[in-house]
């Protein structure tokens, strides 16, 4: 009875090796689906979590005070910053500062954030101990000492822009907090561009040809959700919807954190994170939106 059984189930046996064999067979992870595993397709993705099971690189590259070496800072098992890491090499001293020279992408192929001049570099150690926001760790760009990163990142409309960023409360009429700018494609006028407290009529805005605000000023620990659409364009703050219209139809060849398109204004913005689709959004916004603050804790 026994052999006659195993004769039986030879086949299913054997079909069973040749699945798990076969060289496009993947495995269902469980207790693996970060953001872009459940919702894929980003052209560029940063963030000081990991976005994707299959990224095996580093979250940022650091740069410490003391001797200016450099190291790449990758995730625990947990998929949370490797703070632990980040100590050892920076430092816990009361001098030990770490600067952050590369914000690298979790998208395959795509471009990464970058910094090479060390005064403008964002901090993410201040004298010995790792910054955060609300307990969260974060990348900390000061309006006074033009801290800025860039990415040679070019996309046409539409594109659907998700960011968590802590946007500081404006101190005077001139202040202008660039979540996101970029570089129009063929030059010029900036886009896209997501601001917050302006020093015009529009204290909330987005940009890209044209002005698309309200006059609301908003500050705090933000996740901004943009869509870049022509006269379908929105921004989404915290889950509400606060502008929709026309907002321009530019693409852009560079984007940029910490300062706008031409360097005339620097942003005092803590950054969590920053996604990017080449592509309308709409449908999943609200579930990437929920997603997001499940791990950040903004509202």
């Amino acid at each position: 009875m026994r052999l006659l059984i195993l004769i039986l189930l030879l086949p299913f046996i054997a079909q069973a090796q040749i699945v798990r064999t076969h060289p496009y067979y993947k495995p269902f992870a469980a207790s693996c689906s970060y953001l872009l595993d459940q919702y894929s397709g980003a052209a560029v993705a940063y963030s000081l979590r990991k976005l994707d099971c299959d990224y095996a690189g580093s979250a940022i590259r650091v740069r410490r005070s003391s001797d200016n070496s450099e190291q790449d800072i990758g995730f625990t098992a947990s998929g949370d910053l490797d703070t632990a890491s980040l100590k050892t090499f920076v430092g816990t001293g009361g001098t030990d500062d770490g600067f952050v020279t590369t914000w690298y992408t979790q998208v395959s192929g795509a471009v990464d954030f970058t910094q090479t001049t060390a005064g403008d570099q964002p901090k993410i150690m201040d004298n010995g101990v790792v910054l955060r926001d609300a307990g969260y760790v974060c990348i900390v760009f000061d309006q006074a000492n033009t801290e800025a990163m860039s990415s040679g990142t070019g996309l046409s409309q539409p594109y659907t822009i998700f960011s968590v960023a802590k946007i500081p409360t404006a101190s005077s009429s001139s202040n202008w907090y660039h979540i996101l700018d970029g570089l129009k494609s063929g030059g010029g006028d900036g886009v896209p561009g997501i601001m917050y407290n302006t020093s015009i009529t529009q204290k909330t805005l987005i940009y890209s040809g044209t002005v698309l605000g309200d006059a609301t000023a908003r500050s705090g620990r933000a996740i901004s959700a943009a869509l870049f659409n022509g006269s379908s364009s929105y921004l989404y703050f915290n889950g509400g919807s606060i502008l929709s219209g026309n907002g321009g139809t530019f693409g852009f060849t560079t984007i940029y954190i910490g300062r706008n398109w031409n360097a005339t204004f620097y942003n005092n913005v803590k950054y969590h994170e920053l996604i990017i689709y080449n592509s309308d959004q709409s449908s999943n916004r609200d579930a990437i939106t929920t997603t997001i603050n499940s791990y950040w804790g903004v509202y």
